[in-house]
């Protein structure tokens, strides 16, 4: 059973997102794809707004607290990924957008480092309608951007 499985994964598509088209490779086939939303705007700008939404959730976070987070950070993220998120910072794109998975993959081991320092129910509630939550979804791309400026301003 588990060698089926490992084969069904083996040959799973692998998806690569490009700013604003998406590329999937099949058995060595590829297939490109633009992505534009109804509205007329791409990925990268759902990716910017989310950016800054999180941005803004994250500044809610006390000062000490953000940076024990940052510290933490700083010590986990291996520094070839690192030079990743400063590229995509400095080019102006969202961070993470060099993966179509980001949020599922990466983007959930820092979420994972981060609740080393903070749980996510320590976190300010954020609304969703008359719901709160309290979840580093809503906050961890802030973190990564002022971990990336703080790096910038070091190197």
């Amino acid at each position: 059973m588990f060698r089926w499985l490992s084969n069904l994964f083996a040959k799973k598509p692998k998806f690569v997102s490009l700013e604003d088209k998406v590329v999937v490779h099949i058995h060595g086939q590829k297939f490109e794809a633009p992505v534009t939303l109804d509205d007329g705007s791409t990925i990268s700008d759902v990716m910017k707004d989310l950016d800054k939404w999180s941005r803004n959730n994250w500044r809610r976070v006390p000062d000490m607290v953000r940076q024990d987070c940052i510290n933490e950070l700083r010590v986990k993220i291996p520094k070839d990924l690192a030079t990743k998120f400063k590229v995509d910072y400095l080019n102006g794109r969202a961070i993470g957008s060099f993966d179509s998975y980001f949020h599922f993959g990466t983007g959930m081991a820092i979420r994972n480092v981060l609740r080393n320092q903070l749980l996510d129910n320590e976190l300010p509630a954020v609304m969703y309608g008359s719901e709160e939550a309290h979840n580093w979804d809503d906050y961890y791309l802030g973190c990564l951007q002022e971990y990336i400026e703080q790096e910038l301003t070091v190197t």
